[in-house]
Order: structure tokens, then C-alpha cells, then sequence
């Protein structure tokens, strides 16, 4: 696998876009700076999520393996082409549009609280495009998601 583009940043992580030479599959990978991290936060949380997601691909970024060393932390996604649904929503969407993210949004949030997760950062930004025509959308970055039970707190601060 061969680093072919940057995609984007968070607090304490750098995705980057990889490319397989022979056949040409891409992939996003998540460097995750392990000393950068708030204490509170376990990156293997993000981990499980995403495994207990793996259930439902045309909802969530697909997670497709990891690897660790002593500082960093690297998760291999599904590449997207299209991006974030930040970069689309510079001007209006029809109201057709955005009643079907909404649709395919709440379809996925059903699932993850069915399953104890609160995603905690949904934005624009953690919601990807597969396509814009017709619109499909998936939620991924599930770096301060977490299992939640009744009684648990679930107060972050992002930055």
C-alpha cells in the first residue's frame, strides 16, 4: 500500500489516502497519535464500534483492519471518492435530498442506540458521501464514540 493523498485532520489523528499499486484499491487509513490523547478516551473504543457496525455497510465506513505500534495507531476504512458531506452543502440541497440523508441518518443512529453506541461528533464532516445522484450517505469517525449504559455520563469536550 502506497500513501497517495491527504483527506483530512482531527484532534489527535491524520487520514491519509492509500492506494494498492497491483490493483489499484484504495482505501482511507487513520493515523492516530497515541500520546496526543485525552486520557478519557480509550482508542480501542473506537475499535469495537466500528466492529459492531461492520453488520450494516450501506449505514457505516466500513472498517477493514488495524495496526499498532508504540506511539501510533492506524485503522484501514472504506475510501469514499465523493468525501464529507461538509464539502456538498456550500449552497442549498433539494428538500428531496436532505429528507433522504435524514432518512439514512436516523436509520443508522436507530441502529447504533439498539446497540448502546452514541457517536458523540456527528457533523457534516463524519457523515460521508457515496454518491450525491442518488444520494447516499454512511456515518463514520467514531473516534469519541462510546457504549453507553442508563446511568453513565457522556460529557466530551472536542476540540
Amino acid at each position: 500500500w502506497v500513501q497517495s493523498g491527504f483527506l483530512g485532520r482531527g484532534g489527535f489523528s491524520v487520514v491519509h489516502k492509500q492506494h494498492e499499486k497491483s490493483s489499484g484499491l484504495c482505501r482511507a487509513v487513520k493515523t492516530i497519535d497515541k500520546s496526543r490523547m485525552p486520557t478519557q478516551l480509550d482508542y480501542s473504543r473506537e475499535l469495537l464500534v466500528m466492529a459492531l457496525l461492520a453488520k450494516h455497510p450501506s449505514l457505516f465506513v466500513q472498517f477493514h483492519g488495524w495496526f499498532e505500534q508504540s506511539q501510533n495507531l492506524y485503522i484501514a476504512m472504506e475510501y469514499l471518492e465523493k468525501g464529507d458531506l461538509g464539502k456538498h452543502i456550500g449552497e442549498p440541497l433539494p428538500q428531496e435530498t436532505v429528507q433522504t440523508i435524514t432518512k439514512q441518518l436516523l436509520e443508522g443512529l436507530s441502529i447504533m442506540h439498539k446497540k448502546g453506541i452514541t457517536h458523540r461528533d456527528l457533523k457534516p464532516e463524519n457523515i460521508f458521501v457515496v454518491t450525491m445522484s442518488p444520494v447516499w450517505v454512511k456515518i463514520g469517525d467514531f473516534g469519541i464514540a462510546k457504549r453507553v449504559r442508563d446511568k453513565d455520563p457522556t460529557t466530551l469536550h472536542t476540540q
